[in-house]
């Protein structure tokens, strides 16, 4: 075990970059280009429209809307990371690529104008508002009657363990209640998610996924990792549960009594995630 909560968790454009390059273990390349797929297909945007990307992060959405929208179109990605918006501009001036532009601001605060979108996405990001319903509100906002929003978010509070040899450890399930009590981004469920987008009357459809992953050949290292420093910073688990009582050695003990049950019984972590979209009305 030594060493292993040693392991920095990062800035968001790091954390970004090893996602989206598929150096992370949990998520293969092919989830992440599916979930990318469908968050595009379901928009279906046209050439020559404008489309915003809520939370762009490094852009893995939004080279795709660029392509999608054409010259005659445009692609606007607002993040409040200057580092991930800084990745979006060194890649535009490497590709050529001239129909992205960047606004630095968090959703709540955008500055872009009423009705002026035809089209809006949101990749894995609502969970992680303090307020939804205003997130999503200045989203629809910022959307013309008529347009079209896509959005994705991964449902963290219905995650859960499957395995082929008894339950996981009583400590360790004790430990993933504490987690999902922590509050957002870990206490997000499907009925949370469209509540927040019946509240703003719109009609929309959705669909749940479940994507998983295996802990199987994975080392204590690797698993620490992917549990403890899922998320950057502040909104790690690690973070979180420090901050709700847990010590470095009795994490250190529930991990590895984790990690010896998962690997032994092949277990799989299942994620499921919803992505809805709609049309606004007005």
């Amino acid at each position: 075990m030594k060493g292993c909560f040693s392991i920095a968790s990062g800035a968001w454009s790091k954390w970004l970059s090893d996602l989206n390059s598929g150096s992370k273990p949990e998520l293969d390349d092919f989830v992440l280009r599916n979930i990318v797929f469908n968050i595009v297909e379901n928009l279906a945007p046209s050439s020559g429209d404008t489309v915003v990307d809520f939370g762009a992060g490094d852009g893995l959405v939004t080279f795709e809307l660029a392509k999608a929208v054409g010259s005659t179109g445009r692609v606007i990605a607002v993040d409040k990371s200057a580092e991930c918006l800084q990745l979006i501009e060194g890649r535009c001036r490497k590709r050529g690529i001239e129909n992205i532009e960047i606004v630095q601001s968090s959703i709540e605060e955008c500055p872009l104008p009423p009705s002026s979108a035809d089209g809006i996405v949101c990749k894995s990001v609502l969970c992680y508002l303090e307020d939804m319903q205003l997130g999503v509100h200045k989203m629809l906002e910022i959307l013309r009657d008529g347009g079209v929003f896509s959005i994705f978010e991964p449902l963290l509070g219905e995650s859960s363990l499957r395995g082929g040899k008894g339950a996981p450890p009583a400590e360790f399930l004790a430990m993933e209640d504490r987690l999902k009590e922590s509050g957002p981004p870990r206490s997000i469920n499907r009925e949370k998610v469209r509540g927040v987008f019946a509240g703003e009357a719109q009609d929309f459809e959705s669909i749940i996924v479940h994507y998983r992953f295996s802990f199987e050949k994975m080392s204590l290292e690797e698993i620490v990792k992917v549990y403890f420093f899922d998320l950057p910073g502040e909104l790690s688990a690690y973070s979180r549960l420090v901050e709700c009582g847990y010590d470095i050695k009795e994490l250190e003990k529930i991990i590895s009594e984790f990690a010896t049950w998962a690997t032994d019984c092949r277990a799989v972590y299942v994620i499921p995630c919803i992505f809805i979209y709609g049309t606004k009305s007005g």
